[in-house]
């Protein structure tokens, strides 16, 4: 159970962070409304249910890996969530744009967060660091408090937007995308660091 709890506390830690997948979420609900954001958030949470099993699965095969697979994705995915970032700052327009045009967010955000690399990489790395990494029940216990934070996490995010979005300016949601690109890129170079060192 304690194991569940530190996945939740970590799930709350990185969950919670305006990433790429977050500022997405936030548009869509504010463009389209509270059923669409929870539509979305019902997505997110399932694809990372999905990255949560692939991840338990590497990370418990990994021993049999070199290190060098780990520290090579962990820079795939620092190099992503940097360019992530990048976009994020300077064209927080696409972000809208890409937002209104969403017209199925269940099935859009269950696949974007099940294949988009940069989660999947940001969960062997959170997986792979922890000290009980080659306990699998460890694993699965703390994955599942993560996909737990998710659940409710994502959803209360995609109806609070929804309900105060029509009340937001453009100004407002730009100023929004923007802190979301500081923190990815925040998040990318944290990789970047943890794969050199």
């Amino acid at each position: 159970m304690e194991i569940i709890v530190l996945g939740m506390v970590f799930g709350m830690l990185t969950v919670a962070m305006p990433g790429p997948i977050s500022v997405s979420l936030v548009q869509v609900a504010s463009l389209q409304g509270r059923s669409s954001g929870v539509r979305a958030a019902a997505g997110i949470a399932g694809g990372d249910a999905i990255l949560a099993l692939v991840a338990v699965v590497v990370v418990s095969i990994g021993t049999g890996l070199p290190s060098e697979f780990f520290n090579g994705a962990q820079l795939v995915t620092a190099a992503l969530l940097m360019g992530f970032g990048v976009v994020l700052l300077t064209r927080p327009l696409v972000v809208q744009e890409k937002a209104s045009a969403v017209s199925r967010p269940l099935r859009t955000f269950l696949l974007l967060t099940s294949l988009m690399p940069t989660a999947l990489g940001s969960w062997l790395a959170l997986l792979s660091a922890m000290p009980f990494a080659t306990d699998r029940s460890a694993l699965i216990a703390f994955a599942v408090g993560i996909v737990i934070v998710s659940a409710v996490w994502h959803p209360l995010l995609g109806m609070s937007a929804g309900v105060v979005g029509p009340r937001l300016t453009p100004n407002l949601l730009k100023v929004g995308t923007r802190v979301g690109g500081v923190a990815t890129l925040g998040l990318g170079a944290w990789a970047l660091f943890g794969a050199s060192f």
